[in-house]
């Protein structure tokens, strides 16, 4: 995909003011995709470490209050670890935006170069460790060297036509990356991955909570606040996991629609037509992870 975008500027040698927002919009709305698992772990991991520690608070024995806080230590540092395919899918996608972003500055092809060639590096080594962890169809190997290798050709794309082909080439098997990284993410956000996680956790607080009502002295009104605000950072967490598994949905058809309109010379309404139905779904995805920054 974003040598596609890289193909876009080429043969229409500029990007317009107009162009280069939907550009960026466009790359700016993938970042928060790539990014929501991680957001999404993280913050149930938050509200386990909370409501672990009331759970704590409910033993009148110093001993088992003790062990009882270690064992939610050791459980907040498992909570941090990713599967291993999901960690990559993510980072794949957040490589790529990465790149959007870069090309919608509409910087020179020189102070793109080492960029170009660190990202084709880091990108191919995000392809390998991919093609390791999954379980079905693989990545096409070579998407990071061509990168670096277009880094050199950039200068003189102008007069080298070559690079024409080479580019739409590369566009579609970038077009594997982000559909095959796509459908990992959906998976994992779904109800039988994410989901259910979030399900455990709206019942483990109910639980802990309980257990601290009816054990722990001198219950306040503070209390209760905490219980309710952690409720409402399950529910926003809830909403963030069903709004990523649209995005991620409209991602890839998006996608799709791209990468043929931008094997002609679209005009910057004709770009927008294109991603305007991702751009809405990141859109309500940025907002939700705002309110919930709001709740911390």
């Amino acid at each position: 995909m974003f040598l596609a975008w890289v193909q876009f500027m080429i043969s229409c040698t500029t990007l317009s003011k107009e162009q280069r927002s939907v550009v960026g919009s466009f790359a700016s709305g993938t970042q928060k995709i790539a990014r929501a698992p991680e957001k999404i772990f993280t913050e149930l991991a938050s509200i386990r470490q909370i409501r672990g520690c009331y759970y704590a608070a409910s033993f009148s024995d110093p001993s088992l209050h003790l062990d009882e806080l270690a064992s939610l230590a050791k459980e907040s540092a498992d909570d941090a670890r990713f599967p291993d395919k999901v960690a990559v899918s993510f980072r794949l996608l957040d490589k790529y935006a990465q790149l959007l972003e870069a090309f919608a500055a509409n910087k020179t092809a020189t102070s793109n170069h080492t960029l170009f060639v660190k990202a084709g590096k880091d990108l191919e080594t995000l392809v390998a460790d991919y093609n390791k962890t999954t379980g079905g169809k693989a990545l096409p190997s070579g998407i990071g060297t061509l990168t670096s290798r277009l880094a050199d050709d950039l200068s003189t794309f102008y007069r080298a036509r070559r690079t024409g082909k080479l580019v739409r080439q590369y566009s579609l098997e970038a077009d594997t990356l982000v559909a095959l990284t796509c459908l990992d993410l959906k998976k994992m956000l779904s109800d039988e991955g994410v989901g259910k996680l979030i399900l455990q956790e709206e019942s483990g607080l109910r639980e802990s909570f309980h257990f601290y009502f009816a054990k722990a002295p001198g219950i306040s009104v503070r209390d209760d606040v905490t219980y309710v605000r952690l409720l409402k950072r399950i529910a926003l967490t809830k909403e963030l996991q069903l709004q990523a598994i649209r995005a991620v949905g409209q991602l890839r058809t998006s996608h799709a629609k791209l990468v043929k309109r931008l094997q002609q010379r679209p005009s910057a309404g004709e770009v927008y037509e294109a991603a305007k139905d991702f751009l809405k779904e990141s859109d309500e995805l940025a907002s939700i992870w705002n309110k919930i920054d709001k709740q911390l």
